[in-house]
């Protein structure tokens, strides 16, 4: 009867810590199921969008359209030259999803924010200095002017990415009085225009802001893709 008693209280021990752990793996297992759909939920509903964004705003429209004179925070019809639009971040921060966002995720975003405005609010300006370089060498090496009056504006992204671009080509039928001008004249033109831009100290200013909006822009990419990856659903160890 002892032995019996015994047996019977190993079985019962075995059945309460069998029952233990199978509570514990239960409790584990839901707690990976929510994590789970919390972190795919993330995923879904800011980081995937947020990235595709800032991607083809970094990748497609800066290559095509660097230096943009106009920049969108809401969503709208592109332009024939299309101009970055940030869009995403904006929807979140208006809803329930800026508290599911990661602070560094949200730090990360301010930083752009505050370097894309801080590029704007001197691209204008930047854009009449261009306008007023332009014509002052025009005028002290060829004796003509541009009537085109926001011709710093539409070649700023051209004169500080490609030294090489056709100056003259760009103010066809734009120069008073006409005349007609050699190749080689324009190339020396072009050069002491580019050069005498690249010493203005509001001209570097607004190339230092636009590289600082391209790096904080890649920062925040990278770090969207590493959130993306962390997100990806993983088997819970049993």
């Amino acid at each position: 009867t002892l032995l019996a008693s015994s047996a019977a209280s190993d079985v019962y021990k075995r059945q309460v810590i069998g029952g233990f752990f199978s509570l514990v793996g239960s409790i584990s297992v839901n707690k990976y199921q929510i994590r789970a759909q919390t972190q795919i939920r993330r995923k879904n509903l800011i980081y995937t969008p947020l990235y595709d964004e800032l991607v083809e705003i970094h990748n497609i429209i800066l290559k095509s359209n660097p230096y943009p004179d106009y920049i969108a925070f809401r969503k709208q019809q592109q332009t024939i030259i299309a101009h970055p639009q940030f869009v995403v971040w904006k929807t979140i921060k208006s809803d329930s999803r800026y508290l599911e966002s990661p602070k560094k995720l949200a730090r990360a975003m301010e930083k752009l924010e505050s370097n894309v405005m801080a590029y704007l609010e001197i691209r204008d300006n930047v854009g009449k200095i261009l306008t007023t370089i332009l014509n002052d060498v025009l005028k002290a090496e060829l004796e003509i002017t541009c009537s085109i009056v926001n011709i710093g504006t539409v070649i700023i992204g051209r004169v500080l990415t490609d030294s090489d671009f056709d100056l003259a080509n760009e103010l066809l039928h734009g120069c008073t009085p006409h005349k007609e001008i050699d190749e080689r004249t324009w190339e020396r033109v072009q050069k002491i225009f580019i050069e005498t831009c690249m010493k203005n100290s509001d001209v570097l200013c607004l190339k230092e802001r636009y590289e600082a909006w391209l790096q904080s822009e890649e920062d925040a990419i990278l770090l969207l893709l590493s959130l993306i990856h962390i997100s990806e659903p993983t088997r819970p160890i049993s």
